[in-house]
Formats: C-alpha cells, sequence, structure tokens
C-alpha cells in the first residue's frame, strides 16, 4: 500500500497529474493499492487540489457558480 501527495511541478504537471503518473509507476513496481491524494502548500495550485479533495465546483462572490 502506498499514499502519494506530491505538490505541483511547476511549468510541467498539476498537482493530480503528478499524483497519478507517480501512482501508475508504484502500481508497475507491484503496488496493489495506491491513494492519491494531491496536496498544495497554499501558493498556485491550492484551489485546485481543494476542489478535487472537497467539491466539483467554485462559487463565487454572488453565489453563482464559476466554471
Amino acid at each position: 500500500r502506498a499514499i502519494v501527495c506530491p505538490d505541483k511541478f511547476r511549468g510541467s504537471l498539476r498537482a493530480a497529474q503528478a499524483a497519478s503518473a507517480i501512482a501508475r509507476g508504484l502500481e508497475r513496481g507491484g503496488f496493489d493499492e495506491v491513494v492519491q491524494l494531491p496536496m498544495a502548500d497554499g501558493g498556485e495550485g491550492t484551489l485546485e487540489a481543494c476542489r478535487g479533495a472537497v467539491a466539483q465546483h467554485r462559487v463565487g462572490c454572488d453565489e453563482r457558480v464559476v466554471e
């Protein structure tokens, strides 16, 4: 069992993409269960990491859904 919790790779991969790539490598290496938990340090990518964890949409100050 493995848990993959990367931050983004600035300029190349978002945190979710990095987690997916690392997980694929671990699975090829023999891990039968890999949990992906993309992270962020409070800078770029934080909102995207939070959206993946708790919701599927953003709501603006006027309560309209933001795409």
